[in-house]
């Protein structure tokens, strides 16, 4: 869904490019297939995740939505290794427990830009506020109550 969503965001407003690596081939290929199919950007490329050290020399933007180093499996491999990454790279791990997953201090240690999860969680959180209230949400609460919550 996170995937979906961010992909088709990127799409929209006209990135350069967008390639979609995953454990499951086919999946990447659909997902890749419908962006393409919208007509919102002509370069959709598609493959395993296996291969996403040939992607990133070049890439701009580097986004995870899978679950790895999720709370409670914060040791998990990362999708990307600091060796992989250069400075240039914009890095945005999914995951918003912890705040500092191993893909972020990945990015960190490769001096690449990184993008906590948190912020998609809280805004995710305050864009249902609106929807179902119809005001717009208390972001600052919202984002006390979160960091209670989390421990931060």
């Amino acid at each position: 869904g996170a995937s979906r969503a961010i992909s088709f965001y990127l799409a929209k407003f006209k990135a350069g490019s967008i390639t979609i690596l995953n454990r499951n081939v086919s999946k990447a290929h659909n997902l890749a297939g419908d962006i393409s199919d919208s007509g919102l950007i002509g370069d959709v490329k598609s493959g395993s995740i296996s291969e996403i050290e040939n992607y990133l020399p070049d890439a701009d933007i580097l986004v995870d939505t899978t679950p790895l180093g999720m709370d409670p499996h914060i040791d998990d491999e990362p999708i990307a290794g600091h060796d992989m990454m250069h400075e240039d790279l914009v890095v945005f791990d999914a995951v918003y427990n912890p705040n500092e997953t191993v893909l972020i201090r990945q990015a960190i240690m490769a001096g690449a830009k990184p993008v906590y999860g948190i912020k998609m969680f809280l805004y995710q959180g305050a864009e249902s506020f609106k929807i179902w209230t119809g005001r717009d949400a208390p972001i600052d609460v919202m984002q006390e109550a979160l960091n209670k919550h989390l421990g931060r």
